[in-house]
């Protein structure tokens, strides 16, 4: 899932578009890839990356998070059982 589709969601909610996402891959048995991670590392969407965070510690299932910048959670997702992959992602034109 494109988390920048989900910051553009229509009514502006995102924690709502979080958790239907969490919930169809969970009914699907799916592990959660999601892409463009990076732009919640932004000081203007730092309540994004916090509501994102608290929907990903409430899941059951494997994470990945990808985005062009490396990020390691510090503050965040320490008591979890789930093992959060962070990767960053080179695009190379040919």
């Amino acid at each position: 899932m494109n988390i920048e589709n989900l910051v553009n969601v229509e009514g502006g909610n995102f924690k709502k578009a979080i958790r239907l996402t969490r919930r169809e891959a969970l009914l699907q048995k799916a592990a959660f890839f999601w892409t463009n991670f990076q732009i919640l590392h932004t000081d203007d969407k730092r309540s994004l990356l916090n509501a994102f965070l608290s929907e990903l510690e409430l899941q059951q299932g494997l994470a990945f998070l990808a985005g062009n910048k490396t990020w390691e959670p510090v503050d965040a997702l320490h008591d979890n059982a789930i093992k959060i992959l962070v990767n960053q992602i080179r695009v190379y034109k040919s």
